[in-house]
């Protein structure tokens, strides 16, 4: 059973494997399907059979153009099956994603997502230099 959450601002897959005979737990495991960034959008499509191995999903993030894959539960492998092409010379592995926590005037703790090119904030210039990014505030 895949369940669609959000947490922190952030979209989420829960996995609950279902038990299976009449002692059975009715949950037999329950975990998050993990990604390698920090800051990006997941969701499933529709599976037409119940009992299916796989779940299909499409993940991007700020600097990942969108992907679609396949998530096999038993493993918990994801395996690309295609990503939007991008022109122009364009690697994602250029850029820096992160997430930030900016606090509201009511105390709320507000999720902060940037994106900029690699490498672009180690420059010794005494901080004069501005430095292009993207920032998405949730909330």
């Amino acid at each position: 059973l895949v369940v669609h959450q959000r947490s922190e601002g952030l979209t989420q897959l829960r996995i609950l494997e279902l038990g299976a005979g009449a002692d059975a737990p009715a949950i037999a495991d329950d975990y998050l399907v993990e990604f390698d960034h920090e800051v990006y959008t997941v969701g499933s499509g529709s599976n037409p059979g119940f009992g299916q191995p796989t779940v299909r999903l499409g993940y991007t993030t700020m600097a990942v153009p969108s992907s679609v894959y396949d998530y096999d539960v038993r493993t918990r492998e994801l395996t690309l099956l295609r990503q939007a092409p991008v022109l122009g010379g364009y690697d994602p592995d250029d850029y820096e994603e992160h997430r930030l926590w900016a606090t509201a005037a009511d105390g709320v703790q507000v999720p902060i997502s940037i994106v900029y090119r690699r490498g672009a904030r180690d420059r010794d210039d005494g901080g004069t230099r501005a430095v292009p990014t993207l920032l998405y505030g949730y909330g």
